[in-house]
């Protein structure tokens, strides 16, 4: 049986914020800024923790 799972960043969010970890998107980011830095070809969402700790989340596929 081959199921495809998927997560998403909305789950991500979501599980970031059922744990006291409300995410916020950063208000200026400077576009060269690592955490903007796209990997084979992805893009990542930038957040804020807790209005001070910034995160980048990747959704990549994988192939196995």
């Amino acid at each position: 049986m081959n199921k495809e799972k998927t997560i998403t960043s909305t789950q991500i969010k979501d599980l970031f914020k059922k744990h006291g970890m409300p995410l916020a998107e950063p208000t200026e980011l400077h576009p060269d800024s690592v955490f903007l830095m796209t990997l084979n070809g992805v893009t990542p969402e930038p957040f804020l923790i807790n209005d001070e700790q910034l995160i980048s989340i990747y959704i990549i596929q994988c192939w196995r």
